[in-house]
């Protein structure tokens, strides 16, 4: 997916999930290019895992951080 569809199936997927307001999903869009919807939603399970791991109450940008170690 483009950019712009990168960012509409974040917000999606970013709505299941608490998220802190400092998450830039545009950002977000633009750094995770290459990515398919399924590895986007890896990438927010893990953040949300990595969160819970870290003793956050929603996901924070380090949370997505840690987990693009991943790809």
């Amino acid at each position: 997916p483009d950019q712009d569809s990168r960012r509409e199936i974040l917000t999606v997927l970013m709505k299941r999930t608490p998220t802190s307001a400092s998450i830039c999903l545009d950002e977000l869009a633009e750094r995770t290019e290459g990515y398919s919807g399924a590895k986007l939603a890896q990438l927010v399970q893990e953040a949300a895992l990595a969160a819970i791991r870290n003793g956050h109450s929603a996901i924070e940008p380090d949370d997505i951080c840690l987990s693009t170690q991943l790809s």
